[in-house]
């Protein structure tokens, strides 16, 4: 074993086996076991991770729960049980369906590799794929990445759409990405999230699943809430390479129009236009009453990143997918249930030539809405995404920064041609 490798298990045994740490008590081992692991499908390193973090959650705390403390035997075999490291390798390989509740892992060997930065949490990244995805059937389903809000973990949405993904009608693959820390670098974050690179993050899932489904040709969307529809803007407002975008109770930074961190990103405008941004269909939903992220936009947090209005931001995306007038404009109203409860409108504003679409819900907070003429709006946003499939050609977005799978690992601007040939040259002059 040489110095590198001898030095990384010295590390990862330091940090598995705290000295002097007690065992977890009954009591904890019982939370973690019956209620942390199984809630919403979360699993055992989400729940360790809550047991470690600096902000342990009420429930494994009252249970008498300690940082540090060693896992019970049941608390081990949770972590056995959950199957959640997948090696993927390249090749034309076919979706396999999950069963609804229950998502696989995407490649996470790889991806917890290359973003080891993340911990071991945030670089896992959950695939649900529907029955109707499995095997060439699959070839064509889109993917959507779902991205959710501060403070959210993506096991949220294993029960929130994994019912309309397994529905039998969409023929949508869900991707569901972890933020560090339970948040989204978009710009605006401060302190060690400032430097998470999560656009690069984002391109990185892309790249590793064009890699182990070579033969796939769908589409990539992204619907996002609150923080998760800041990076769905950003991930828009950079060009790398998605079909669609759906931003739920947030909308365009209007100023800085970029960002200083994280350092090295080629991932740093926050606006549009610039000269990376490209066409993109665009859905937006937020509530007139939102007292978070006002849907007139205003100063974010106290500064000094300044939002759009949601008008003005859906008009700005109108612009870049080439509505030069108001003539393909329309409004009307549909009903709604807002998200405390009470029976509503909501107006739809549709740019009916260049797919821009957006709901402002009467008396809706940052939680949108229960509903929109009737169903979710998550359900709402897969059926605009079903609508504009196909409207944006991958020979259209020819500029998706591939070659960043590494930028927030040091090697931002380096494809991963370069990486390969200087490996293999690297071998040559090991064995002259």
């Amino acid at each position: 074993m040489n110095f590198a490798t001898a030095l990384t298990v010295g590390f990862a045994l330091a940090l598995s086996s705290p000295c002097n740490a007690a065992q977890c008590t009954h009591s904890c081992s019982s939370e973690f076991v019956n209620n942390c692991v199984p809630f919403q499908n979360q699993g055992y390193e989400v729940c360790r991770d809550e047991i470690d973090g600096a902000n342990m959650p009420m429930p494994l705390s009252n249970a008498g729960c300690v940082a540090g403390c060693q896992d019970t035997d049941e608390m081990a075999a949770t972590k056995d049980d959950n199957g959640d490291t997948t090696t993927c390798s390249l090749g034309a390989e076919a979706f396999v369906a999950n069963e609804q509740g229950s998502p696989i892992t995407l490649c996470s060997e790889q991806i917890c590799s290359l973003w080891s930065g993340r911990g071991t949490t945030a670089c896992k990244v959950l695939m649900d794929v529907p029955s109707t995805c499995t095997g060439a059937a699959g070839q064509k389903c889109p993917l959507i990445f779902f991205f959710h809000g501060a403070g959210g973990q993506n096991s949220m949405w294993v029960n929130s759409v994994g019912p309309d993904i397994h529905d039998g009608t969409n023929d949508f693959i869900g991707i569901y990405p972890q933020g560090v820390d339970n948040q989204w670098n978009t710009g605006s974050q401060s302190g060690a999230v400032s430097e998470v690179d999560d656009v690069a993050f984002v391109v990185s899932i892309k790249n590793d699943i064009l890699k182990k489904y070579f033969s796939w040709d769908g589409s990539f969307f992204a619907y996002g809430h609150s923080n998760g529809a800041a990076l769905a803007n950003k991930l828009a407002a950079n060009g790398v390479g998605f079909h669609g975008i759906a931003a739920a109770a947030s909308q365009l930074i209007q100023t800085p129009e970029s960002s200083a961190d994280p350092a090295g990103s080629s991932y740093l405008y926050n606006t549009i236009p610039n000269p990376v941004a490209q066409l993109i269909p665009m859905f937006s939903l937020h509530g007139d009453s939102d007292g978070t992220i006002p849907y007139d936009g205003g100063v974010l947090f106290g500064g000094p990143y300044v939002l759009y209005s949601e008008a003005d931001s859906q008009r700005i995306y109108a612009d870049l997918n080439g509505c030069t007038s108001d003539e393909t404009y329309s409004e009307t109203t549909v009903p709604a249930v807002t998200d405390s409860g009470v029976t509503s409108t909501a107006t739809k504003y549709t740019y009916d030539a260049c797919n821009v679409v957006g709901y402002k819900v009467s008396g809706g907070d940052h939680g949108v809405a229960n509903s929109i003429d009737g169903k979710a709006i998550t359900k709402v946003a897969m059926e605009f995404f079903k609508d504009v499939d196909g409207v944006v050609s991958s020979a259209v977005l020819t500029e998706d920064h591939s070659a960043d799978d590494g930028a927030a690992n040091g090697l931002s601007g380096v494809s991963f041609g370069a990486i390969f040939a200087a490996l293999i040259t690297a071998l040559s002059l090991l064995n002259q």
